[in-house]
């Protein structure tokens, strides 16, 4: 085989070795079953002035949290954990989350295609603590509820507020922009819609009724 023969020879098996090798990438690392399109959010600030331990990520399947530092990423089932330093978390979709300390949060969903129409679910669960919630649609067709142990909430596009979970059977609201619609009840055979419009302060507990707060103080 003379040199023009061996060079042909060895071009021919490196286009055929990388061919070979998308294929088995392909095999191994396509998502199947799962949705189209994938959408996360990461860590977007953590204040160097506040506290000494970050917050942490609980990821699904993992028994210890990963502490977070700045962009790190956040996914659906993620429960991120605060301690004495709060942080900032912004989504794909454009809504922004400040967390304070000592709470927990879990990413439910990210735009998730839902069962009964075309439209698309992002969903937080607020386990205890104090977040402050910028939210901005992604688009026309996303749903974007905030649940606690007591309340659901679905916000209009740029609804601006906190919440507060001070515990199993306590939320506060304090809508700053926009608006929301909160769901509660004392089970989900008894449930009640009210909407919070900006300006408003209300408190979720035992009562079958919203309580209103006349201002921030209260809250």
């Amino acid at each position: 085989m003379n040199s023009r023969q061996k060079f042909i020879f060895l071009l021919v098996f490196l286009v055929l070795l990388t061919a070979y090798l998308a294929i088995a990438g392909e095999k191994h690392y396509t998502l199947s079953n799962g949705e189209k399109d994938f959408y996360f959010g990461h860590i977007s600030y953590l204040p160097e002035d506040i506290g000494t331990k970050n917050p942490e990520v609980l990821r699904s399947g993992f028994m210890a949290g990963e502490e977070v530092q700045l962009n790190f990423p956040v996914v659906p089932g993620d429960v991120i954990i605060t301690y004495d330093r709060p942080c900032e978390i912004q989504f794909d979709t454009g809504t922004i989350i400040r967390l304070d300390v000592n709470s927990r949060l879990k990413v439910e969903t990210i735009l998730a295609q839902t069962l009964s129409s075309e439209q698309k679910l992002s969903s937080l669960f607020l386990e205890k603590g104090r977040m402050y919630v910028m939210y901005t649609a992604y688009n026309s067709w996303e749903i974007f509820q905030l649940v606690t142990p007591s309340a659901a909430l679905k916000m209009r596009n740029h609804t601006v507020l906190a919440v507060s979970q001070d515990g199993p059977d306590s939320t506060r609201i304090s809508v700053r922009q926009g608006s929301t619609k909160v769901l509660f009840g004392p089970d989900e055979k008894n449930l009640k819609a009210q909407t919070i419009k900006k300006g408003e302060n209300a408190i979720i507990g035992q009562s079958p009724e919203i309580k209103r707060a006349s201002n921030f103080s209260d809250f």
